[in-house]
């Protein structure tokens, strides 16, 4: 993508596009917020979340489980929190999408980013099983010989 059609975006207004898809979860908010948060749900809500980015839509969510909408609205409040916590620096730029979204698609994009991203952690027993002899050693990972 070239960077001229790029847009920047500081926290407030990666925030105010954020907004833009709160009502997906305020129809719910009874019904999620009664729900308890359980991990159980990651991998369903990730799939929901890679459907929402297949189809630019959140239709696909109709039956998805109230579990999977707990762990989605979580990871939604958790950024718009961390977003709150960098409001006083205007100057820095938090996120770069393409020129011409509509408000919709910027608060979808964010979602994106951050409800599959960046601020997860990986529970590598959710991984596939591999080979130990497959496996590549992080450089953290190696242990430290004396020359």
């Amino acid at each position: 993508m070239d960077p001229e059609n790029m847009q920047g975006f500081n926290a407030k207004q990666s925030q105010k596009a954020l907004f833009k898809v709160m009502p997906i979860f305020t129809i719910r908010d009874k019904e999620i917020n009664a729900t308890p948060y359980s991990a159980a749900f990651d991998s369903e809500a990730d799939i929901a979340l890679i459907q929402m980015a297949e189809t630019d839509s959140f239709e696909c969510w109709n039956n998805i489980s109230l579990g999977a909408w707990r762990v989605i609205q979580d990871r939604y409040q958790q950024t718009l929190v961390m977003l709150g916590a960098n409001l006083k620096d205007k100057a820095t730029i938090m996120d770069r999408f393409p020129s011409g979204l509509s408000g919709q698609q910027q608060g979808r994009a964010l979602l994106l980013r951050y409800a599959l991203g960046l601020s997860r952690t990986i529970d590598r027993q959710l991984l596939p099983l591999q080979a130990p002899e497959l496996q590549q050693l992080l450089p953290a990972e190696y242990q430290l010989q004396k020359h």
